[in-house]
């Protein structure tokens, strides 16, 4: 990746690298991993750390990172949260402000310097012990936001006091209270809340149930079931970290607590919710917990999850398989129990601890390197189920014996060292005893089992061991293996072909007998069965390269990982149990006594220390390998190495402390790493024109007279030429920076430095042989001791004139305090010198092309091109107007640059400008249907969207999502890794409803079935013989009257008609007669049995349908319809005389003469009726002695006299 190695000033001020606060730092200036400042490499005592840096994101100041530099000023960015212990420590600070953006500050961050006032922000709410011990300071002003003032803090200042804080949220300090003037500095004030603080929206970023970061207060928090309507059932990643908490409740909807989550605050305890299953790595790491107790539902607790707390006891759930690395580690234990579910201990699980005793489970396997190291065991119990026993298991304890179990055959590196071990009991297949692995105890005397082929490397050194019989299987005896015993003699078995330097040194014997090999071959040193007295060298028993095979070997995914053969002479094969041999794994060979090692051509990674530690005096490097991990080769003997062409980057250490004296390095290097060759026996080198940068200590403590350096050169690390014999060096043009110390104690008498250079750093030239020095006029810093212990007696400053709008440069300023002018000469060779800016009118404008490289094209009021970075920074004049466009020369699919054109407007303030590629936001557009099921947005990252899910679409079944409008291609899903906007097309099929009808025999002529899409249906009244159709209703009720369906309507339908019987009429045709029968009736009137009609002097011979009476009628059947008329037919009865009385009733006048006549009877009349002829009713009279037929006509009428005795039938005619 190539690098922003420099950066502007408005109307090309190159020359310059530093104003009002002092220097720019760039990436060559420091070391940065995950955004901390982790070391300083230059000696500018006036700082500024821009926001970007090698294009991370500078969030942190790491431990020590910038202490013991002489700085006088520094200059942080508004990105950092955290400064660490020590970091500023031992300079010689006058003042800091802290940008609003800091948290927290480290252990002696600023302890001794010389500051006279700090100015903090609201931000701030730690500070740690001794931070700013052994100042000037003589008072503080705390913001409210602090709750935590460490032990020591402002101690040792010209302050005898300072108020404590005001915290907005309700709470007490330990000591006094807030607002209080405090004067006892050295004890340590803590700000506890009333109550937890529960945890709302606004102070956390959650998505799907997990909190991924907090930014609510500190101190007591609870952490709601419930939050903006989301159930929290995660704690993200590092969510809760460094956020000074002091106690924190738990959901019951929690299931796991991720990684770092709440590492570094202050909690004391903790209680998990039942619904935990899983907790992260670091997870609780670095708090003040002293107990804590695992319910059974947890399965998984991660590396280092409590470490570095208080811990004193503990209760580990039962479904618990794996203590991973580091878990309680730094602790307090004192007792440990184990549940019988743990397989595996791993490393350093409970190392720094209290325990004195510990019985471990049958299930437990493996103990990993470090698992108990650092105790204060005096009782181990290992179990018989233990097959693996890692390096340092129980290192540093107090052990006086142990058993080991039968199922052992190897002990690990260290694994008992540093013990009080009078007794160990070996097991009987036992193969390889590991370095160091009882060193520093008290054995008396071991016995070995048969079994054993390797004793490692200090295996038994210090020890008070006087006799040891060796097995007939043993293959190999490390360097130091007994050295420091009370051996008398020794007697070594034909089968050893390796004795370590020193195996035997420091014990009572003077010399021993090398074996006889049965094999063929030659001792390095000596012969066979010849007796030695040389204890300080390695004898070998070379027999010829040896294939080794894979029973010696860790070979995992073509990967030798660690090797178990004897040393000596070795072939890799490129095929290994028919599996091809790619790559070596970190250590894998190292410390082996390997005196000649053949590599094969399907190699492509040698890994970190791979061959470090042998005897290897040269090795070739296949072509194929493209990378060799840092400290390779280190430690070897190597006099000759060829390196492969495909090689781009030395990293460090590989070749360091070996015997070469020339290297041939290839054109395809760009970057030499720290200390590669350093230690070596090198006189001259040539570096190719591909490289860009040397490291610090590249070739340190060599017998380099002469260095080529190209002119692609632009930056040398600290200490990279230092302790050689150079004479001469021709710097190139091309070179920005110069590390501390670069070339410290070489034989230079004179040295001419580009004008690229704009500072030299501490130390740079110190202990040569300098009679003089010019420096170019680009120079605007001089390092303390630049140029002491040389032939100088003084210096001139350079003549740095620069005049414009943004600074004005006046003079220097040594770090004691004296002004100089330009062109002055100095005298005082080991302090340092820096320009006088007098005054500043310009703004930092930081870029950072994050996770990725980019262009970046100035116009306005700079014109500028950078091309391939990932981050630059600038200076230009207030005011200023930019536009700022970036782009990417390659970009996958799915992706974009954001943003890609800024524009900056009168530029007043620092600021920073962040382009990223993100992943495209495409669209999706639903047609015919709107589905709120669905997602409307999506990216290359989102993970796929089932499409099955139907929308719920009323009147429609719905087919499917199709890509057109027409329905050809069908889709299911959008699949992860999708692009492009998408358009989708709904298939609907319209639901077709049925119509019933409730008619109860009746008929309609309406449709049965519709749709949603049918039109209006106006409803067709329905018949039914006998009954009047009222309309149709919704329900069997009759309260909804429908008269149509709507076009849209869903749903089957009931329809239920309303029928009304019709009522019929029944006209009887009497003829003056009488009849007691019904006038009407309906369809669903009983059947109508008809009475019989009565008239005066007639029969009544029955009810005929017609007039001419030939249908007789007898009844009317129930479901009959139709008006009806009915004719009674009769026949005449003897006609009374109209003059009788029948001695009676008498009616006179008859005829009548007038309108009047009259009744005389014997008898009591109830009523009299007058009828015409044809039997109608003509008119009804009550009994009455005269009766009124006037308005009658003249004519012939009956009469009929209802008496009590019956009814006399008589006629009387009106004349």
């Amino acid at each position: 990746m190539k690098k922003n190695l420099f950066y502007i000033f408005v109307f090309l001020l190159n020359s310059l690298s530093s104003y009002s606060q002092g220097h720019l730092l760039t990436e060559l200036d420091v070391k940065i991993v995950d955004g901390q400042i982790i070391n300083y490499l230059s000696s500018y005592n006036n700082i500024i750390i821009p926001p970007f840096l090698d294009g991370q994101t500078v969030t942190s100041i790491g431990e020590s990172a910038f202490s013991h530099n002489s700085l006088t000023t520094v200059s942080l960015p508004n990105t950092v949260t955290s400064i660490g212990e020590n970091a500023f420590s031992n300079n010689l600070l006058t003042t800091v402000i802290l940008p609003n953006t800091v948290t927290s500050i480290g252990k002696n961050a600023f302890s001794h310097n010389s500051l006279t006032t700090v100015s903090f922000p609201n931000s701030i709410e730690s500070i740690g012990a001794f931070a700013f011990r052994f100042n000037l300071l003589t008072s503080v002003n705390i913001p409210s936001s602090v709750i935590i003032i460490g032990e020591y803090a402002f101690s040792d200042n010209q302050l005898i006091s300072f108020s404590l804080p005001s915290p907005v949220v309700e709470g007490a300090w330990n000591v006094s209270a807030s607002g209080e003037e405090v004067t006892d500095l050295t004890i340590q004030y803590v700000y506890n809340y009333s109550s937890p603080h529960v945890i709302t929206f606004s102070e956390v970023e959650l998505k799907n149930g997990v909190i991924t970061a907090y930014f609510g207060p500190s101190g007591k928090v609870k952490i709601p079931e419930i939050i903006n309507g989301e159930t929290i059932i995660e704690i993200g990643k590092g969510a809760f970290s460094h956020k000074i908490l002091t106690s924190v409740e738990f959901p019951n909807s929690i299931t796991t607590i991720g990684e770092n989550s709440f590492s570094h605050n202050l909690l004391t305890a903790i209680s998990f919710p039942s619904s935990i299953t899983t907790i992260g790595e670091n997870a609780f790491v670095s708090n003040k917990l002293s107990s804590v107790d695992i319910p059974n539902s947890i399965n998984s607790i991660g590396a280092f999850a409590f470490s570095n707390n208080k811990l004193t006891s503990l209760d580990i759930s039962s479904l618990v398989t794996i203590i991973e690395e580091g878990t309680f580690s730094y602790n307090k234990l004192t007792s440990l129990e184990l549940p019988n579910s743990i397989i595996t201990i791993e490393a350093s699980a409970f190392s720094q601890n209290k325990l004195s005793s510990i019985e471990l489970p049958n299930s437990v396997t493996t103990i990993g390197d470090g698992a108990f190291s650092a105790n204060k065991l005096t009782s181990v119990v290992l179990p018989s189920s233990l097959k693996s026993l890692g390096a340092a298991a129980f290192f540093l304890n107090q052990l006086e014996s142990i058993e080991l179990p039968s199922s052992l055959t190897t002990i690990g590196d260290y694994s008992f060292s540093n013990n009080s071990l009078t007794s160990v009991e070996f097991p009987m297949l036992l193969t390889t005893i590991g370095k160091q692995a009882f060193s520093s105890n008290q054995l008396e005397s071991i016995e070995l089992p048969s079994s054993l082929t390797i004793i490692g490397d200090n295996a038994f050194t210090s020890n008070l061991l006087k006799s040891i019989a060796f097995p007939s299987s043993l293959k190999s005896i490390g360097q130091q293996a007994f050295s420091h015993n009370l051996l008398t003699s020794i007697v070594l078995p034909n089968s050893v072909m390796i004795i370590g330097k020193y195996a035997f040194y420091h014990n009572q014997i003077q010399s021993f007998s090398l074996p006889v090999p049965v094999i063929d071959g030659v001792w390095n040193l000596g012969v066979s069965g010849e007796e030695v007295t040389d204890f300080e060298v390695t004898y070998v028993f070379n027999s010829g390269n040896r294939l080794i095979s894979s029973s010696e070997i860790l070979f995992e995914d073509g990967i030798i990982k660690d090797y178990y053969g004897p040393g000596g002479i070795i072939e890799i094969p490129t095929l290994i149990d028919n599996e091809v041999v790619v790559a070596i794994g970190d250590y894998a060979f190292s410390d082996n006594v390997l005196t000649s090692v053949v590599l094969p051509n399907s190699l492509t990674t040698i890994g970190k220390g791979s061959f470090s530690g042998n005897l290897l005096s040269s090795v070739n490097i296949p072509s194929s390998v493209i990378m060799i991990g840092d400290y390779a080769f280190a430690g070897n003997s190597l006099i000759s190495v060829v390196l492969p062409d495909l090689l781009t980057t030395l990293g460090e250490g590989i070749f360091s402390s070996n015997l070469l004296s020339s290297v041939n390095i290839p054109s395809s290097v760009s970057m030499i790493g720290d200390y590669v060759f350093s230690d070596n026996l090198l006189t001259s080198v040539v570096l190719p024109n591909s490289v860009t940068s040397i490291a610090e200590g590249a070739f340190y403590g060599n017998r380099l007279t002469s260095v080529k350096l190209p002119n692609s050169i632009k930056s040398i690390g600290a200490r990279a030429f230092s302790f050689n014999l150079l004479k001469s060096i021709e710097l190139p043009s091309s070179i920005i920076n110069i590390g501390a110390f670069a070339f410290w104690d070489n034989l230079l008498l004179s040295i001419e430095i580009p004008n690229s250079v704009t500072s030299i750093a501490e130390g740079t030239f110190y202990g040569n042989r300098l009679t003089s020095v010019k420096l170019p006029n680009s120079i605007t810093s001089i390092g303390a001791r630049a140029f002491s212990y040389n032939g100088l007696g003084s210096f001139f400053l350079p003549h740095v004139m620069n005049e414009d709008s943004i600074f004005t440069i006046d003079g220097w300023t040594s770090s004691n305090g004296i002004e100089y002018n330009n062109g002055d000469e100095i005298f005082s060779l080991e302090d340092s010198y820096n320009i006088n800016v007098k005054s500043y009118n310009g703004a930092l404008v930081s870029i950072l092309f994050k996770n990725t490289t980019g262009n970046l094209i100035i116009k306005g009021d700079i014109d500028t091109t950078y091309n391939t970075i990932d981050n630059v920074n600038f200076i230009a004049l207030k005011g200023s107007n930019l536009e700022l466009t970036a782009n990417v020369s390659q970009i996958d699919n799915g992706y974009e640059l954001f943003p890609s054109v800024v524009n900056i407007d009168n530029l007043q303030d620092n600021i920073q400008q962040v382009f990223k590629v993100v992943p495209i936001n495409y669209r999706i557009v639903y047609h015919n249907v709107e589905y709120s099921e669905g997602i409307s947005n999506y990216t290359i990252e989102s993970a796929s969207f089932d499409l099955s899910v139907p929308p719920l679409v009323e009147g429609y079944t719905f087919e499917g999502w199709y890509s057109e409008a027409d329905f050809i291609n069908k889709i299911t899903e959008i699949s992860s890794g999708s692009t492009g906007d998408i358009t989708l097309y709904a298939k609907l099929i319209p639901v077709s409803y049925s119509i019933n009808y409730e008619l109860e025999g009746g008929l309609h002529h309406n449709i049965l079935s519709y749709t949603i899409l049918t039109s209006t249906l106006s409803l067709l009244e329905a018949t039914k013989e006998g009954y009047t159709f009222e309309g149709w209703y919704s329900e069997a009720d009759f309260i909804n009257k429908i008269t149509e369906i709507s076009s849209g309507s869903t749903g089957d339908i009931t329809l239920y008609a309303k029928l009304i019987p019709v009522s019929y009429s029944i006209n009887y045709e009497l003829k003056g007669g009488l009849h007691q029968n019904v006038l009407s009736y309906t369809i669903l009137t009983s059947t109508l049995s008809l009475l019989e009609a009565t008239k005066e002097g007639y029969t009544f011979e029955g009810w005929y349908s017609e007039a001419d009476f030939i249908n007789k009628i007898t009844e009317i059947p129930k479901g009959s319809i139709g008006d009806i008329t009915l004719y009674a037919k009769w026949s005449l009865n003897e006609i009374t005389s109209l003059f009788s009385s029948e001695g009676e009733i008498l009616i006179y006048p008859n005829p009548v003469l007038s309108s009047y006549f009259q009744l005389k009877s014997t008898i009591q009349i109830i009523k009299v009726s007058i009828f015409d002829l044809n039997g109608k009713i003509l008119k009804t009279f009550r009994p009455e002695k005269i009766f009124d037929i006037k308005e009658l006509p003249v004519g012939v009428y009956l009469i009929d006299i209802h008496t009590v005795k019956g009814v006399i039938h008589k006629k009387i005619i009106k004349q």
